[in-house]
């Protein structure tokens, strides 16, 4: 018997979907509505722009590359 099947239990079915094209910062209301009222409105199109790559070039790269420890 494969060790597969050994520890297969059960089918989990409630797991959301993957996210994808997925804004770090527009999705966030509370950080927004905070950087804007503290005076960091100036940089929300900059803020939009990391939002977009950290929410999906970047989060595909980290769910590739495991960490490594040195």
């Amino acid at each position: 018997m494969t060790q597969d099947l050994r520890f297969r239990t059960h089918e989990v079915c409630n797991q959301p979907a993957p996210l994808a094209h997925y804004n770090a910062w527009t999705s966030d209301t509370a950080l927004a509505e905070a950087v804007a009222r503290e005076g960091g409105g100036w940089a929300d199109h900059e803020l939009t722009d990391y939002g977009g790559l950290v929410g999906g070039e970047m989060r595909a790269l980290g769910v590739q590359i495991p960490p490594q420890r040195d």
